[in-house]
């Protein structure tokens, strides 16, 4: 998680590349294994290859969903603008696509928030005058320092701008 901020905008973008890869990997590991079960497989053979045959689908199960949270685990940015007096949330993934504004006139705050029981499972929530409240990390995996800063920034530039 990373913070960028001047005088009158601050940024914080949340990467998950470790997630990406560590997904990424596991999709290719489980679709190489369930290949070369099925390229030794032996019809007729031992228990062996039963088991390498009922294995298959698991595996390929595993393959699939690793490579569907490689795919849509999702990078988000928020940019708190002063100049233009918004919000902006973007979510951008390989199979993902949202962008979302807010006024200053529809947010009530920013505040850091974690999860209960998880202390280091920090995320900078948006409450909004309307009652909602959007997570604008979608995974809390932040370090308290980077979303404080953020939030305490984009309070300052929100009450200034």
């Amino acid at each position: 998680m990373r913070v960028e901020s001047d005088e009158t905008t601050t940024t914080l973008i949340a990467r998950p590349l470790l997630e990406r890869l560590f997904n990424g990997f596991s999709a290719a590991a489980a679709g190489l294994i369930a290949w070369l079960c099925l390229r030794f497989y032996d019809p007729g053979g031992g228990w062996g290859d039963l088991t390498m045959v009922l294995f298959t689908p698991f595996l390929v199960l595993v393959a699939l969903a690793s490579l569907w949270r490689s795919l849509t685990r999702a990078t988000a940015v928020c940019r708190v603008d002063g100049r233009k007096r918004i919000v902006e949330w973007t979510l951008r993934a390989p199979l993902v696509r949202r962008r979302t504004t807010w006024r200053f006139d529809d947010v009530e705050e920013i505040r850091p928030d974690a999860e209960s029981g998880y202390d280091w499972s920090w995320r900078p929530v948006l409450m909004l005058r309307d009652g909602r409240r959007i997570a604008l990390v979608p995974y809390g995996s932040g370090d308290r320092e980077s979303v404080e800063r953020f939030t305490s920034e984009a309070r300052s530039i929100m009450t200034t701008g």
